[in-house]
This record gives C-alpha cells, structure tokens and sequence, in this order.
C-alpha cells in the first residue's frame, strides 16, 4: 500500500477513544508541521487548533523551550531554543501531549549551526568566499535546491537510530525513499528522565506496509525501564495506519507473536509498557524453537540482556526477509504466511540483533563524546529456524555491523560517527 508523499502546511492528529457509550475524536492542527530555527534561537509562532480538554507542550530535548506549556482548547505557541554555538545543525522534537488520552503529536525541529569562519578568504574557489560572485536563489523554497534545508528529513539525535529519511504523508511519518515504510517514535506516556519533566524515549519503529512486518525497532536499554510489572494487552498502533498492521492477535504459520523489543523490558508503568504490546513492535517467530524457552531467539535476547548495565545500552532489532544463512549453517528462505488476521504477511528469515555500549560504564560521558576507541559494537544474527533451539550465544552470531549495513541496506547508529561498526572483537563482548 503507497501513499503519496507530501509535505503539508500543517498536520492533524485523530484518535478516537471511548467514554461511556460515546467515541469523542481527538483533532490537533500544527501550523506549521516542522520548525526551522536560527542558530540564535529566536522565536517562532505556531498556530494549535484543538479540542483538546487539556494539553502540555514541551521540547523533547533540554534546548527546546515553549510557550505556554499547558493549555486547553487552541492557542498560540511561541518556540524558543538556546543558542546553537556549534557550526553543525540539530535536530530534536516539539511535544504536545493531550492528557486526557496521553496521545503524543510530535513536530521536529532543526537549529542551525553558526557559520565557520574562513580559514582563507583569499581562495579562489572557496565558495564561501565574499569576493566570489553568487547567484541569487531563484526558488528559496525549491525543495530540490541543496541550499535549502530538508526539514522533513530531520531526524532526533538519539543514539540508538538508524539513519531515517522523515517525511510526511497525511499525520504519519515515513521514508521518503521508500513510501511503504512508516516511522513512529514513542514517547513514554508516564516516565520521565530522573526528577525532570522531560518524557523519556520508549521506543522507534520501522514498519513496512507490504510485508506487514517491522523492518526495525530501535531503543535504549537501561535498568531504569525495568522496574515495576507492568502488562498489558495487544493493539493497533495509533501512530501508524491501522490497515497495514495485524488485524487480530491471531496466529499462524507456525509462529507466535514475537515482540521486537521485549515486554520485560518496559515494565516501569503500564502505560509505558502498553505500548511495546502494539502490533507494530510484533513479528511472526517460529514457536517450537526460535521463540519458547531455550528457543533460538529467547536464548540470544536473553544473551543481550547481561549486557545491560547502568550506562545506557543501545539496540537495534531487525528482520530480514531475502534466503539467508547464518554462522551455524542454518537457512531460511521468503515465504507469506497467514498471521495476525492477515493472508499477506512476510516470514522473515533471519532476525537480529545490534548493540552498542561504551566498553567501562561511565555515566558522566555521552557516548557521541566517546572515541571509538571507547566503544564496542556488534551485530547478532540467527536465521529463523527452529534447529537453533538450546544454541547458546558464540562467535558464530557475530558480524561486523557494516557488514549487516551492506546486507541490509540500514544504515546503524547514524547521531554516533564513531561508533567502531568496521572492528569486531569477539573478546569486547566475553565470546
């Protein structure tokens, strides 16, 4: 199923939830739908329109700053943000959040860098040099034109993400190279960072529309996340289109439902671990040894889970869907088979895993800081088959993850460009 790609003027969130025997509908309208600031930061007006009872407004990341925080009905929101003294943009995510429903509308934002200064202002063919002749822009909004900022393809600087082409097709996120996929980020409803106000990060994800399947979900894994016993049950996910997802939590093909990011792995509250249960973190997993107890797969996720730590470890878990065999001589080949209420959905045949952690936990350092020297990163990688049932975790489940990025064609761990992805040592990881 395609949509067409277009960049709005604004965009809608509705959701429909249920109070009594009356479906009340959720509209929000954003204008505009992304946010291009100065390295300044001065501000920018948006227009809300909403008939949201009760709504909070606020920057995902500590640099964005708006006002008013709380509101009720439609109103005027003035952005702000620190100064960028960086010569490099970024990126990051206005927030707001009805708190009636917990829904989260999400509006990107890109800052610019301060301009560098030229180290030599007598070159010739320094573009940026002031003697140079310019041409004017003929179309300053000429999407086409490399001089003009994609703000549509901006993406949040979390660690954990593949690289991602954002763009829009009606209030949902996808990848304007390939319009079958679909991007949500989901934002903990009731989980803050420590003692702040800041929502902590759940978990993105990748689902493709013709396989009917998550291509990637991407996450950071602390400790944090895990207390609690949160659980809940399966749903459709509202920030994808529902008729691409599962229209039941059926089974079939010989699988379960496999979660991509597991349950125990957000159990802080209920909220927070509603939304692992949505149909888009599920995959179909062979049951007799892949997904069950010792199975192929619970052994290798149980694996991953020694290597969370008080630092912060970041995951990227993937599928693949072209014949494949993997270090133990395993193979699978493409089959659709009958899951979730649908006949269409694709089998995957090899399921993985990417990881990366600083190599001594050290909270007091982000690992963009890290030299790569610092860092460890692997890829994991098992066929989906149920031979692999009882295999503990060796060296044969290792790959380079450039190697996997070849395979694959996803580009891993994209906000952290020293991330070591071309080293593989089978001893950073105790194999």
């Amino acid at each position: 199923m395609k949509f067409k790609y277009l960049l709005l003027a604004f965009a809608a969130l509705l959701l429909a939830s249920c109070q009594g025997n009356k479906d009340i509908v959720l509209m929000m309208e954003v204008d505009p739908m992304s946010v291009t600031v100065s390295c300044g930061g001065e501000p920018v007006e948006l227009n809300l329109k909403t008939n949201s009872p009760s709504w909070k407004a606020y920057g995902f990341e500590s640099w964005i700053h708006v006002s008013p925080a709380t509101g009720s009905g439609d109103a005027v929101l003035t952005l702000t943000a620190d100064e960028n003294a960086s010569a490099s943009s970024r990126e990051g995510l206005l927030l707001i959040e009805d708190l009636s429903s917990g829904s989260v509308f999400r509006i990107p934002v890109v800052q610019y860098g301060r301009a560098t200064p030229d180290d030599d202002p007598d070159d010739p063919d320094d573009p940026d040099d002031p003697d140079d002749p310019e041409v004017p822009d003929d179309n300053p909004t000429d999407p086409d034109d490399p001089d003009v900022p994609h703000v549509s393809s901006s993406q949040p600087g979390w660690a954990e993400l593949p690289k991602m082409n954002i763009g829009h097709s009606q209030q949902y996120l996808i990848n304007t190279e390939n319009e079958d996929q679909y991007y949500a980020m989901h934002i903990c409803p009731n989980f803050n960072y420590g003692s702040s106000s800041r929502r902590a990060r759940n978990y993105t994800v990748c689902f493709d529309a013709d396989k009917h399947v998550p291509l990637w979900v991407a996450a950071p894994r602390h400790k944090g996340y895990e207390v609690g016993s949160g659980r809940s049950g399966y749903s459709h996910d509202p920030d994808i289109p529902s008729g691409i997802q599962y229209k039941s939590k059926s089974t079939g093909g010989g699988c379960n439902k496999g979660h991509m990011l597991g349950s125990a792995e957000r159990t802080v509250t209920d909220a927070v671990n509603k939304q692992v249960f949505y149909y888009t973190n599920i995959a179909p997993q062979l049951s007799s040894g892949f997904n069950t107890g010792g199975g192929g797969w619970n052994n290798l996720e149980d694996w991953v889970d020694t290597q969370v730590c008080s630092d912060t470890l970041y995951v990227v878990i993937g599928t693949y869907y072209e014949s494949y065999t993997d270090g133990y001589g395993k193979s699978a080949s493409p089959d659709t088979i009958d899951f979730g209420g649908r006949n269409d959905v694709a089998f995957p045949t090899m399921f993985y895993y990417v990881l990366l952690r600083k190599k001594v936990e050290n909270t007091s350092k982000l690992i963009t800081d890290c030299d790569a020297s610092e860092l460890k990163c692997a890829a994991f990688v098992r066929a989906h088959v149920n031979s692999l049932k009882g295999q503990e975790v060796t060296k044969k489940d290792l790959m380079k993850v450039s190697e996997l990025e070849q395979l694959t064609g996803i580009t891993y761990f994209a906000n952290v460009p020293n991330a070591p992805k071309d080293v593989l040592n089978a001893s950073d990881w105790g194999l």
